[in-house]
Order: structure tokens, then sequence, then C-alpha cells
């Protein structure tokens, strides 16, 4: 039960700031139907969030509940100027079907999400990316000031994008929930802010909430169409498509042992994500923390450009507060996940240049330039975060990919851009050569999408460009127009990282293709919503009935995913379930490291450097102090700094110091390599005593004098040095 107070008392807060955060939200949105209601918690936790973490940057007020209060109290006064004060808030916009339908499926979308992390909850190691999260997440709870430190590179702070894990950190701290139960909670809070923001620019488009829920389904549950071809395979009893069907003793097997990581693998050489696979893996990556604010940004860029004048005293305040807001929430991309930063600036553009048309070159660079100072203490504290420059691609992806991973969409949004054009001979004529070269193109290049991509483009951009299109059908283009150019331009170019040949296109595929998913369902559900409105007859239902049953198709992997992350039968599963402290399990799997964290967690204050074994490979128990305490230790996974931007040879020094100061048995070197990397604790644990000789081990408890036993419980010893 206390669990799921925590998981209430996390609920709240979100709920308190989103009712806190409308009266502003709504002054700003005041055009949308639903005033912004569907964004207000996310644009609450943004502005908050921020000056969270600016006083702390800037050295004016330490990070704890204090200046988490006041700058709650900052978005209090923001709403009550701009929002109660100016007279531009009703308290009818409380009370109405849309928020009140929005508010509900948010409740519903975390009990969800709650419900399936119950079953699910640890912070597991072979979880590639969980370790390195929460140690990030423990690492600012327990900084005074900003930047916090990197927990597995001492002396260094996080070379990562870290916003998502602040949200956290300081929503846990607030609530004084343990992190290990917020680490869940915050999962389940990303997941249910994405499907409000989602019905709320469904209902904006449309004007009906059935297809804000639609939206919601497109973006935030339904999944690749590899799903139900693996389906196919199991019930006819055939391989199709490279999958084998298993030995069980029926579908309930099936859906229970479901192998979800081999049908995610659909382009070569690289992995892509959907956004409700993403977040269901609940590792707060910045790739999934940062979905909300993609979607909130897509709503203020659309209120930008739907927005029209709707009280004279607006108009001296409005627009200098919706690019402000525009400013901070496009620069909090830098903050948050980097990689979709110059996709929604471009988006920026695009929506400015053809649904605007007023000054954009000047607003743009106002954009760019306000959203750089007001992160800049951030940006000049960090590097390239592992960026090497770009490369041309050589291995494209396959035409059957693309349709493997999209085909539900295009075949809802390709008729709908089809209709929007079919008065026009020329507008036919276009697309048609666009076919043709795409065609000769794909076939002289081994370009396969150009295909799939021109004819949709080529419509698209007929669309933009005509005048009497109306607006939500031109906004709707926007989106189509940033998914298939971002498709387009990650098939040519990729973002050069750690990965080499064959897997150099491993990170530009798998965040670029999560972008575009968002785009891409958020474009179906308008387009759905135009076939059903514009076709008749036959057309409408030979149009509707496959879109409906390739829908329902693609919701055959989420679906069958979460039966299996949920029966207690992959591998991965810890003996934690029905409680969502991630850490449980390890009182099964390691009680005395499990012992010994939980009392440095209560009994050691700060980020001074504790010494344990360093990381080597992937998914295995190591690093497992740091990435649970947040104290930073000489040195965690190797090829996870190598790809934060760390080079080999700095990694290379750590190992053989920390080997060093646990094998030799020269006290004079071990403490000058102590002093070197200003370490105060050594963890003695399991592994260390599988790692190194027991004579280096042993000189720390024959040397009272310099190292003085302070935890000595089961298999772990924990020293802290005196001198």
């Amino acid at each position: 039960m206390e669990d799921i107070f925590y998981s209430f008392l996390f609920w709240l807060l979100t709920v308190v700031i989103g009712l806190i955060a409308f009266p502003f939200t709504a002054g700003l949105c005041r055009s949308m139907p639903d005033r912004g209601y569907g964004i207000s918690k996310i644009l609450g936790i943004l502005i908050a969030t921020y000056f969270i973490w600016l006083f702390p940057s800037l050295r004016m007020l330490k990070f704890g509940n204090w200046v988490i209060i006041l700058s709650i109290t900052i978005l209090a006064l923001l709403s009550f100027i701009f929002g109660i004060r100016r007279h531009t808030f009703k308290l009818s916009n409380f009370f109405n079907r849309s928020t009140i339908s929005i508010e509900l499926l948010y409740a519903a979308s975390y009990s969800f999400f709650i419900w399936m992390l119950w079953q699910r909850p640890d912070i597991y190691f072979s979880q590639l990316e969980d370790f390195a999260n929460f140690g990030f997440i423990q690492s600012i709870f327990r900084s005074t000031y900003f930047p916090p430190g990197d927990p597995w590179f001492s002396g260094a702070t996080i070379p990562y994008y870290y916003a998502g894990h602040l949200i956290i950190a300081w929503m846990g701290k607030l609530t004084n929930l343990p992190l290990e139960i917020a680490f869940n909670t915050g999962a389940a809070t990303f997941f249910s802010l994405a499907v409000s923001a989602c019905c709320g620019i469904g209902y904006n488009l449309t004007k009906k909430l059935k297809y804000g829920i639609i939206s919601a389904v497109f973006v935030c549950f339904a999944g690749y169409i590899t799903g139900s071809i693996q389906l196919a395979a199991q019930i006819f009893h055939t391989q199709i498509w490279g999958f084998t069907p298993i030995t069980l003793s029926g579908l309930n097997d099936w859906f229970f042992s479901f192998n979800w990581w081999s049908t995610i693998w659909i382009i070569p050489n690289a992995v892509t994500f959907y956004p409700y696979y993403v977040l269901s893996n609940a590792d707060n990556h910045p790739m999934a923390s940062s979905i909300p604010f993609q979607l909130m940004f897509i709503q203020l860029v659309m209120n930008l450009v739907f927005g029209r004048s709707v009280n004279p005293g607006e108009h001296k305040f409005k627009p200098v507060l919706e690019w402000a807001v525009i400013a901070i929430s496009l620069g909090f991309f830098l903050f948050i996940n980097p990689w979709v930063y110059p996709v929604y600036l471009v988006f920026l553009a695009i929506a400015l240049v053809f649904l605007n048309k007023r000054d954009t070159a000047l607003r743009i660079i106002f954009v760019v330039i306000s959203g750089l100072i007001l992160y800049l203490p951030f940006l000049l504290t960090r590097g390239p975060a592992g960026i090497r420059g770009f490369g041309i691609v050589t291995e494209r992806t396959p035409f059957y990919s693309y349709l493997g991973i999209f085909i539900a969409f295009l075949f809802i949004i390709f008729p709908a851009v089809f209709v929007a054009n079919r008065n026009k001979a020329h507008h036919i004529l276009i697309p048609a050569s666009a076919v043709i070269i795409g065609t000769a193109v794909a076939l002289l290049m081994n370009f396969q999408i150009l295909i799939i991509l021109l004819p949709p483009l080529a419509f698209v951009s007929l669309i933009l460009i005509r005048d009497q299109s109306e607006m939500e059908l031109k906004f709707t283009a926007v989106l189509i127009f940033v998914a298939l150019g971002l498709a387009l331009v990650s098939d040519i170019f990729f973002i050069k990282d750690a990965y080499s040949h064959p897997w150099e296109r491993y990170n530009t595929v798998m965040k670029s293709y999560l972008t575009q998913w968002v785009f891409m369902g958020i474009a179906a559900s308008y387009c759905l919503y135009y076939i059903t409105n514009k076709f008749t007859g036959i057309t409408k239902y030979l149009t509707v009935i496959p879109a409906v049953l390739l829908v329902s198709a693609s919701l055959v992997h989420p679906v069958a995913s979460t039966a299996s992350w949920t029966s207690g039968r992959t591998n991965f599963l810890g003996p934690g379930r029905h409680s969502l402290n991630g850490l449980t399990y390890l009182q099964h799997y390691n009680n005395s490291d499990y012992l010994a964290i939980k009392w440095l967690n209560n009994n050691v204050s700060g980020t001074p450097v504790i010494l344990e074994t360093p990381g080597h490979g992937i998914g295995i128990y190591n690093s497992r102090v740091s990435s649970l305490t947040g104290l930073p230790t000489t040195l965690g996974w190797d090829s996870w700094e190598v790809q934060w931007g760390r080079t080999w040879d700095e990694v290379q020094e750590r190992v053989v110091d920390t080997s060093a100061i646990f094998s030799k048995n020269d006290l004079h070197e071990t403490l000058g390599l102590i002093s070197k990397y200003k370490i105060e604790y050594i963890y003695i644990g399991n592994l260390e005593k599988g790692t190194y000789p027991p004579e280096g081990l042993n000189k720390f408890g024959a040397n009272p004098d310099y190292f003085k036993k302070v935890y000595n419980y089961g298999d772990v010893a924990i020293y802290k040095v005196t001198d």
C-alpha cells in the first residue's frame, strides 16, 4: 500500500503543477479549443524545471526544496500575471468536456503504466540504460550546485543531457519519495504526459475528442506491424519474413513469452523504437523523457500559427509571451535531448514560412539566440557528447523495412493528401513524375525508400503552397513534410559517434525514426478525420476498413510486449515483482550489496568519490555502487563513457590506476593514486574479491591509520580514507 500511496503522491504533484500552470497556458493558447489543457502539466514542469536548474547553475541557490518551492512560486506568478490578472482566463475553463476528458485520460494512462511497472519495477543492470540513468538521477539528487558530477567518471561533470533526470530528482525530493520508487513513477508520468498532450493536439486539430484519443493511440500505443507478422508465423506454423514459429501450448503462451526484441530489428544494422516501446522500457532515457516536450512544442507551434487576436488588450504582451515560451521550449531540447533540437527548429521554420509568413527570419534568429542564452550555463559545461561529425550513408534503408515501420500511417496519410489535390490535373502530374523519378533514382543508387517518400512529399508540398487550403490541413502537411524529410536526410547522412562499421547508422536511425513516429502519428490521426469527412460511398469504406485493419495489426507488438514484460517469464525480470521499488530484486540477487548500498544512501551525504571495480561490457552486473548511490567512482561502464565523449586512453588510464589501488601492496603508490582521484571511500564486495588478489585487498584492513573500516556486513567491507 505504501507504493500505491507514493504513486498517488507523484500523480497529485503533476496535477497540481498542471492546475497552477493552466491559467498561464490558457492565456497563451486562447485560440485552441482545449485552451492548452493537454500541455499545461508539461509546460508547468518545463518552467519549474528551468528555474530549479538555473539558480543552482548560477550558484545563487542550492538545489533543494527551497529552490523547488521558489520555482513553482514563479510559475504561479506567471499564471497570475498573464492568466488571471489580464482576464485571459475564466474559471469555466477548468470544467468542460475537453479538460475533464483529458484529465481522465491522463489518470487512466498513469494508472495503467503504474500497474505495468508494478509487475516489472527492477532497475536492472541487463536493461542497458537503467544503471546509467538511475546513477544520473542519484547524482543530481545529491548535488548542491549544477552541473552534477558524473557518477561513472569521478572529477568530471555529467557529459550528457540530463533535464529528464532532473525532473525525476526534484519531484522525488519534493514528495520525499525514495528514488528507487520515483524512478518508476517518473517513467509513468512521462508516458501519461505524452498521452494527454496527444489527446489535446488531436482534439485541437479536429474539434472532436474521439480523434484526440485516436491521436494518443497512434502516437503512444501503436507499434510496428512486424508484431502481427510474427503472430501470423505462429498461427500458421510457418516462417514468414524471417520469423519462425516456436513450440508452445497455445497463443496465450505466445503472448506471455513474446520475443519483443527481435521484432524491432527491422532496418539492417540498426534498431528502431516507437514511443510506446521506448517509454515502456521505463529506463527514463532522454529519448523517452523528451517525447512529452516534443508534443508540447508541436502544440505551441500550432497555437502560434493558428492564433488570432481575441482581446484588444492582448496585443501588447501576447506576441512577446508566445515567442518567449517558444524560445525556452525549443532551447529545452538542448537540455533534455539535443538530437531533436535541429528537427524542431526546422519544423518551426517550415511552419512559419508556409503558415505565418511574417518576419520569419528575424523570429527564427530571435528564438535560436534566446534559447542559447537561456541555456548557456548548461552548454558551457558539456562537450560534444560523443558526436564526431557527419558521414555519408552507404547501406540505406530497404523498401520493405520502411513499410514495416510506417505502413499503417502511410496508408492513411497518402489517400488524404491525394484527395486534397484531386481537383487539379497538374497536381496529379507532379506526384506522378515524382514516382517515376523516385523509382529511377532508387534503382540506380539503391535508394529504395525514395519510391515511398517522393509522391507524398510532392503532394504535401502542393498543399503547403496553396493559399486556399484550410489551416488544419496545411499544418498536418508540415508534420508530414518534416517526417518524410527526416527519413530522407537520415538515409543520406549519419552522425558519427563511437559506433563503427557496420553499426555507424545505429544511433542516427534509432533517434530519427522515433521522432518521425511522433510527427507521423499525429498527422495520420488528422488524415483519418479528413478521410471520414471528405470521402463518400465505397471509396470511404475501401480506405477506412483497411486502415483500421492495419492499425489493429500495429497494436499486436505493443500488446504482446506488455504481456511478455508483465508475465514474469522474460529473463531480465528479477524477483521484485508486485512493488514499485526498483531495488527490491537486489535483496535476492546480492543481499550484501543491497544492504551496503542502502547504508551508503542513508549515511553518506554529498558526492565523495568511492572506489569500486570498473565496469566492463554491456548488461553485466558491475558499477553497481556508483549507479545505485550516485557517488562518483573512478570509472563506470567504460564503453558508455566513450559513447559520451571520453577517449579510450582516458578510460584505460583509470582502469590501470584502479587495478593498481586494489592489487598492489605498495602503500605509498596506493595513497598517491587515491590522492590523484580524491577517493574517500573504498568498497570491497564480491566483485572486488573475485577480480583482485587477496594480498592487495588486505592492505586496507592492515593499515587502520590510513583506512578506517566504517561498514562491515556480509560480503562487503567499506573503508574511509582518513589521511
